[in-house]
């Protein structure tokens, strides 16, 4: 759950669902504003993963910022609040390894192609687009498997996929993929976490290339 932090207090029982399912809580900035735009950028990052603390019991690992937005300060001061993974510089398939003033992070995936907002609210989609785009892409994916397993971000919004209409189209996506017996579900911290048990020298190698 990519949340804003404010979340937390102005509605308080939408973020205990939250953290009642288990869902892991990525820092998602205090409100809808780019970090670009904010007075005080590193306040507010403290402030949204010190209230996500607060409400999940655990600090957050992983962030994305609202918009996307960041200011060429914004992965060193995650580093330094303790954020290892950051969605923010939307990556296709495979996470990567950056670095920042604090030491390496792990930049994850996250997607425009397979993401509601610009499939609907943008792109004018029909009703059954995201059902389209998941099966080619999983098309795709297959040819590569024997090579090197991808990691396919679904970028909802319970705004846009939660419209009756749309949400039938999400039942058939969570359908296809559990029908497979090569596709598994994982949280940000564990994308970030299975990558940096794939490659364990990959941060060392990313400091000496600095």
């Amino acid at each position: 759950a990519l949340m804003n932090a404010q979340v937390a207090d102005v509605y308080p029982s939408l973020m205990r669902a939250v953290t009642d399912a288990g869902w892991e809580l990525v820092g998602h900035g205090w409100f809808q504003q780019s970090l670009k735009q904010a007075d005080d950028e590193a306040d507010v990052i403290r402030r949204s993963l010190d209230r996500l603390e607060k409400a999940g019991g655990t600090r957050p690992r992983a962030w994305l910022g609202p918009g996307l937005g960041e200011s060429p300060n914004t992965p060193d001061m995650l580093k330094a609040e303790g954020v290892e993974f950051l969605h923010d510089w939307a990556l296709d398939d495979l996470p990567v390894w950056m670095r920042t003033k604090h030491g390496p992070m792990v930049g994850l995936p996250y997607t425009f192609e397979l993401n509601d907002v610009p499939v609907y609210a943008i792109q004018s989609g029909s009703s059954d687009e995201y059902l389209k785009r998941v099966e080619a892409t999983l098309a795709m994916f297959e040819r590569e498997l024997s090579l090197q397993p991808r990691v396919m971000t679904l970028a909802l919004h319970p705004h846009i996929i939660g419209v009756p209409h749309i949400a039938y189209q999400l039942e058939q996506v969570l359908d296809l993929l559990q029908a497979r017996n090569d596709t598994i579900f994982m949280t940000s911290s564990a994308i970030g976490d299975w990558f940096k048990a794939a490659d364990p020298d990959g941060a060392t190698r990313i400091l000496e290339l600095g």
